[in-house]
């Protein structure tokens, strides 16, 4: 039983840091512009389908 909750919590611990990590990830590579294909194809297909 005690296995299991330390299971958990290394899991809700990784979950948690995931997001501020990916955060970083991107505002790092966003100055590159790697990212800027992606996310014109993300613009003009939204805009395609709300616009």
């Amino acid at each position: 039983m005690v296995r299991d909750w330390i299971g958990d919590l290394r899991l809700a611990s990784r979950v948690a840091l995931a997001g501020p990590v990916a955060r970083l990830l991107v505002i790092a590579l966003l100055p590159t512009g790697i990212t800027d294909a992606a996310f014109n194809a993300a613009l003009h297909a939204t805009q395609s389908v709300f616009g």
